[in-house]
């Protein structure tokens, strides 16, 4: 170490370096594990490799050949892939193979045509599985070369191509490579009937497999199988096929079509498989298959449709992105990040483009999807007779007491409480309309909402293309205060000095909020000679609040001093302290860089409602702020539990706000239900007991959902979640069986 420091020179910029320790966490990370993310990786590889071939006008052969020799016990099987295509000599090996993290894939110099990445590790991640050797002819010279655990790189061989080396890699003629890997036991390799039922399916290779230039053979080396893997991609109505645009990049020319099957496609969005959802591809390469959000995901007609978005402007800014970090090492707004995860996990969630191109396509697919809800509601039939209506009234009471009794600690942020009047009908109010922070320091600004009958949106999407402020979240959920008015908070904290802007829409309805951040020397000096701390409060039903009087000290008045509070009614709240004493606080100048006196009053939220003015005078001076009592937010309210006789997918129940909708046409409630018109099942016991066990497990679900918020909630792991909800839902089941079973019919 004390010869290393004698060699550095003071104020000379050195490169970091990096252990191969660090480099195999990253490929571990990379491959998690699953031998199929090596195979897609050396693929894909074979396939850039014709591709740049037909790019420059050359025949290919196209075919790529996956043989597998599984062994037993302790040891290692053979993976080998092989194409026809380009080949490299020793000199490409070392650029391509040695070189972790740079640009190998001709991205730049091609300007993104028709390459998958720029991350520059790709194949070389597959080794955390087991020695990787490369043997490949290009224009009549071998070259042979290891790659090892940690990440070691070893040249082998370079020598003029013989017959001997033709025959032991397969490449008879031509050019070609060849991929040996040998995999260690503990990795589990999946077998060969697996792979031919699913390789193909895997969202990057779909377009390979069923390419009419490619050809994928799979070989099962000691059973001695053979297959041509080829995949057909689904065939549907195509309900959507145009370009759209995304606002803030109006160069992204961006082409979307969907389509509708008349089957559901099991939705499974964490799945590689799964062959539902958007596909996201740029010029050439699927970067991902996506359900775009929670909300579209957990929407039963959802899974009729799938779709692919091409957006050549992703492989664009990817390419800018290398471009300004090789240049300047600075970043546009609009391209702050790598659009593309390192990891090769699909588009960042959080760059801009893909916020915006996301949302342009989500709301394509919720047009459909509210016209399928629409059209099923047209076509369904009442199910439930007298009894059963009776029945789940009770229980639905039953349901309010018990949610009610056991969120009773949650509060609703509502720090302003607008009353519907001063909402416009179909609106969106923000509070404050702008932002002023200090650095370090974070605010909440609060969303009211009021909508109309058909404006269903219950979220509020943010966009922010700035690094000087730190949102809590992208995705406001809004609440629904129990009034028509829709209620959200948003957390915004100061990160660097700066002036801002964020986007907050909700639906159709697009506002700005301005935010300035400031250094703490730059704090205004506004702190009149005598005034409340705000303007306005709001306090909830039945809690009390504390509300600050400023006095300018010494320069308004000099030792202590006590006023009078008064206030124009008390219909809504009440007045806890009348008299106050006025006295100098020394920890405010810290605060606010002046010295100030500071007086405290109390008050009591009695009813909802106001607002009410509260008062005071001093020296003939007369200050006043306004108070709001909002009321206590009943969770459960109005709980609902109805039979729908709809197609609501694999999902036995689901449940939107307080609406608990039973799938009237779940094969497993169908068959106690009994046949239509009369469903003469729904009075039988068991169906009885089906249901008690139903709508307890998602009262259960709906309890934990409203107490995710509490502290207690937030760090638990996967079994003290499911303890809780088995405790709830025993806790509620002895209610529901006693409802739906009376003792009398036992």
């Amino acid at each position: 170490m004390k010869k290393d420091n004698q060699q550095i020179k003071m104020g000379k910029e050195y490169d970091l370096d990096y252990e191969n320790r660090y480099f195999m966490q990253n490929a571990e990370a990379a491959m998690k594990g699953d031998y199929v993310r090596a195979l897609v990786e050396f693929i894909t590889n074979c396939d850039e490799s014709y591709n740049h071939l037909e790019e420059n006008g050359k025949k290919i052969n196209g075919e790529i050949q996956i043989s597998i020799e599984r062994r037993r016990g302790n040891k290692n099987s053979i993976v080998k892939i092989l194409d026809k295509a380009e080949g490299m000599t020793m000199e490409e090996m070392v650029i391509k193979l040695k070189r972790v993290g740079g640009i190998t894939s001709g991205f730049l110099e091609t300007k993104g045509e028709a390459r998958r990445g720029l991350m520059g590790r790709g194949a070389k991640d597959c080794v955390v599985f087991g020695t990787i050797k490369y043997q490949s002819i290009k224009n009549g010279q071998y070259s042979e070369i290891e790659i090892k655990r940690p990440g070691k790189f070893i040249p082998i061989l370079s020598k003029k191509a013989t017959n001997f080396e033709r025959f032991n890699t397969g490449i008879e003629k031509g050019n070609g490579t060849l991929v040996m890997q040998e995999v260690e036991p503990k990795f589990k390799i999946p077998s060969h009937e697996s792979l031919v039922k699913n390789l193909c399916k895997y969202y990057s290779l779909r377009d390979i497999a069923s390419d009419s230039k490619r050809s994928l053979i799979l070989i099962d080396v000691c059973n001695k199988r053979r297959k041509k893997l080829s995949y057909d991609y689904p065939k549907g109505e195509i309900v959507f096929d145009n370009k759209i645009n995304i606002p803030s990049y109006p160069e992204a020319e961006t082409h979307l079509i969907i389509e509708k099957l008349s089957n559901r496609i099991s939705c499974d969005s964490s799945s590689p498989y799964w062959e539902g959802g958007i596909l996201v591809r740029s010029k050439k390469a699927i970067h991902e298959v996506t359900s775009l959000s929670k909300k579209i995901e957990n929407n039963p007609y959802f899974e009729f449709y799938f779709g692919k978005v091409v957006c050549p402007y992703i492989d664009d800014l990817m390419s800018e992105y290398e471009e300004m970090e090789k240049s300047s090492g600075k970043h546009l707004d609009k391209n702050p990040d790598r659009i593309i995860h390192p990891l090769r996990d699909g588009l960042v969630k959080d760059h801009p483009f893909t916020k915006e191109l996301y949302g342009e396509i989500a709301k394509c697919l919720e047009v459909l999807l509210k016209n399928d809800e629409d059209k099923s509601k047209q076509e369904t039939r009442e199910i439930e007779n007298k009894r059963t209506k009776d029945r789940f009234k009770k229980l639905a009471n039953e349901a309010s007491k018990f949610i009610k009794d056991n969120t009773v600690d949650i509060n609703i942020e509502d720090e302003n409480y607008l009353t519907p009047s001063e909402i416009k009908t179909g609106g969106m109010v923000i509070i404050p309309a702008g932002l002023k922070l200090l650095i370090n320091e974070e605010k909440k600004v609060y969303i009211y909402i009021r909508p109309l009958l058909e404006q269903k949106e219950k979220h509020v999407i943010v966009i922010n293309n700035s690094d000087f402020i730190k949102l809590n979240t992208e995705i406001i959920g809004l609440v629904d205060r129990g009034d028509g008015i829709l209620v959200g908070a948003l957390a915004i904290k100061g990160m660097k000095e700066g002036f801002t802007k964020i986007k907050l829409t909700w639906g159709e309805i697009p506002k700005d909020l301005s935010i300035i951040v400031m250094s703490k020397n730059e704090q205004p000096q506004n702190i009149k000679e005598f005034q409340f701390e705000k303007d306005s409060y709001t306090v909830k039903e039945g809690k009390k609040k504390n509300i600050r009087i400023f006095v300018q000290w010494p320069e308004f008045i000099h030792g202590r001093v006590k006023i009078k509070i008064s206030m124009d009614g008390t219909n809504f709240c009440k007045l806890l302290t009348e008299n106050i004493l006025l006295d100098y606080d020394r920890k405010l100048k810290d605060i606010f860089g002046r010295r100030l006196a500071t007086g405290v009053v109390k008050i009591l939220g009695l009813k909802a409602g106001g607002p009410v003015i509260i008062s005071a005078t001093l020296k003939g001076k007369e200050i006043q702020t306004k108070i709001r009592v909002a009321p206590r937010r009943e969770f459960g309210k109005n709980f609902d539990i109805k039979i729908a006789d709809e197609d609501l997918g694999d999902q036995r129940a689901l449940l939107i706000e307080n609406l608990m909708k039973i799938n009237g046409r779940h094969k497993n409630i169908k068959r106690y239900l009994g046949p239509a018109p009369d469903f003469i099942g729904q009075n039988s016991i068991h169906f009885r007991l089906l249901m008690a066990e139903l709508i307890a497990d998602t009262v259960a679900r709906r309890v934990l959902e409203l107490n995710a918020s509490k502290p207690e909630y937030k760090d638990m792991d996967v079994t003290s979640f499911y303890r809780k909800h088995r405790e709830y839902m025993n806790n509620f089941l002895e209610i529901a069986h006693r409802v739906q079973i009376p003792d009398n019919e036992i």
